[in-house]
């Protein structure tokens, strides 16, 4: 069922026939296939090309959630042309009326193009200063025990106050709604208001309001002939406020018997009569209604989610550690690189209801620079220790950025710079306790052979240890090959051809030179150059 479809009529134009009837043939072949392409679009129903978008305004107004919102509404109508519905889901208690001129002015004029609707969900309230974007858009809709009108807020400047309520008139006298009861939810009235219910129909509306002068005034023989009798429905000092019902009743509300809960959103489209598939229906801060669960968006929402990075961040940490405990065995390294691929690949793009992404190229270069330097601790100067720190640093920083986005643009689930900070940190902890967890239960054999079978030896206990030590008790005094630099850790070949992991004692030893063992314990083997023995 489609509350309203667009249609496309073919306009007319001028052909000269009789002249060239091959270009003629042409043409009336080329018009009635664009027909049959329009047909067949009119035929698959372009509601279905419309799309519609919910923006959530609860708490209270200001400059800032304000700004926030308008910014986001303008970008989602840039990004997604079609979007013809504007629902402004409204819970606020009032806040700026200044802030809310700002909206209401920007709903009123910038969206004049488009559908608004104001949504005021079941047991929410849009009261003070938030009656003020309600009023300006072009319908409203309020659940069963929804509040719209007067709070408890005021406090404003007469002068603001004065403002507010020109602005509300201005736009009830564009909406066909009571301008004196719009000034009645700004500012209290300044005697007795009555209401009175229209005998016959009229496009007006089916009540009128009247101030006591007014009723007054008016003829008691044509009053009565053309309404029922007055109701007073305010008196001097007061300002209104109104439920679902009465708002009905008084031609404010088009929509209601919404809802509440998760449900509200597809209530709210079927009481506005709108055929528009879930895909299309847009929320501020979710994306879609629903996800095509195999989509590229849907792989990006799925790498975007906080579980799924944290998971990443677990592979890259413990990737290269574990590859540089092993050195040489690719494996892990591969596994680790892999998962940072990912982790940037997916952050690169926004996901839904995000309006930027939250990775940037400079956010990786970091993290390359980062390992570049750690590197360079490694293999050139190994021992200083300053390039691994600010390497490490850089890794980490580079990380928690990678998650945040580098502007403030609302929209989306993205994560604060502290809940960053802390999915890295726990995945570091978690990442050092499953590498000794590794060390002590990873068969020695898995290397194949790519390093020396000492490579993982596990995290000795007791026995282990003393076992250890009586077998590294006949490497005592044996020298061997460097096949690695020391810096200080590396690895020599004995005169046998047996590889043993080995500390260089007090000094880097470059690969190529003959070492003698000094010193053997359960944990490490030392060692020395052997010119150096005296």
């Amino acid at each position: 069922m489609h509350f309203w479809q667009l249609h496309t009529n073919p306009v007319p134009g001028e052909c000269s026939a009789a002249r060239r009837p091959v270009a003629s043939a042409t043409a009336i072949l080329i018009v009635l296939a664009a027909g049959a392409c329009l047909r067949a679009q009119n035929d698959a129903g372009t509601v279905a090309d419309e799309k519609l978008l919910i923006v959530p305004l609860s708490g209270a107004l200001d400059k800032k959630s304000v700004a926030g919102s308008i910014s986001e509404v303008s970008a989602w109508i840039e990004r997604e042309p079609s979007i013809n519905w504007i629902v402004f889901e409204v819970d606020s208690p009032g806040g700026s009326y200044e802030a809310a001129i700002e909206l209401g002015n920007y709903i009123f004029g910038e969206l004049r193009g488009k559908t608004t609707v104001a949504f005021i969900p079941d047991e929410a309230q849009a009261t003070d200063a938030a009656v003020i974007p309600v009023l300006a858009c072009r319908e409203i809709a309020m659940g069963p025990d929804a509040r719209l009108g007067s709070g408890e807020g005021g406090g404003a400047p007469p002068e603001v106050l004065e403002s507010s309520r020109q602005a509300v008139v201005r736009y009830s006298g564009r909406r066909k709604r009571s301008q004196l009861l719009a000034s009645l939810m700004i500012m209290p009235a300044r005697e007795a208001v009555h209401s009175l219910r229209r005998r016959a129909p009229d496009p007006g509306g089916r009540y009128v309001f009247w101030y006591q002068a007014d009723l007054n005034n008016s003829d008691p023989l044509e009053r009565k002939s053309d309404y029922h009798d007055p109701e007073k429905i305010l008196n001097r000092g007061e300002l209104l406020s109104l439920d679902q019902k009465r708002a009905f009743e008084y031609d404010w509300v088009r929509y209601r018997g919404i809802e509440a809960g998760d449900d509200r959103y597809k209530s709210l489209l079927l009481e506005m009569k709108l055929d528009l598939p879930e895909e299309s229906v847009f929320v501020v801060g979710r994306g879609a209604m629903k996800k095509h669960s195999l989509s590229g968006q849907g792989l990006i929402d799925f790498l975007n989610h906080p579980l799924v990075r944290f998971f990443l961040v677990l592979g890259i940490i413990l990737g290269i550690t574990i590859e540089l405990k092993m050195l040489g065995t690719m494996v892990p390294g591969l596994i680790g690189i892999a998962c940072f691929t990912l982790l940037v690949a997916g952050g690169l793009y926004p996901e839904s209801g995000a309006l930027e992404p939250t990775t940037t190229w400079f956010e990786i270069v970091l993290f390359l620079v980062g390992i570049g330097l750690i590197g360079i601790e490694i293999g050139l100067v190994p021992g200083i220790a300053i390039f691994a720190i600010a390497g490490s640093l850089l890794c980490f920083g580079s990380m928690v950025m990678v998650m945040v986005p580098s502007t403030t643009l609302p929209g989306g689930e993205h994560l604060s710079y502290q809940e960053a900070f802390m999915l890295i940190s726990t995945g570091l902890g978690a990442s050092f306790a499953l590498f000794f967890v590794i060390l002590r239960f990873l068969p020695a054999g898995v290397s194949g052979g790519f390093v020396p079978s000492s490579a993982i030896t596990g995290v000795p206990d007791a026995d282990t240890a003393e076992e250890s030590l009586r077998g590294n008790a006949h490497l005592l005094g044996k020298t061997g090959l460097c096949e690695s630099p020391l810096r200080p850790a590396g690895i020599i070949s004995l005169e046998d051809g047996e590889q043993v992991d080995v500390v260089a004692d007090g000094e880097f030893i470059e690969k190529g030179e003959q070492v003698i063992i000094r010193e053997c314990t359960s944990t490490r083997i030392v060692v020395s150059r052997a010119e150096s023995d005296g």
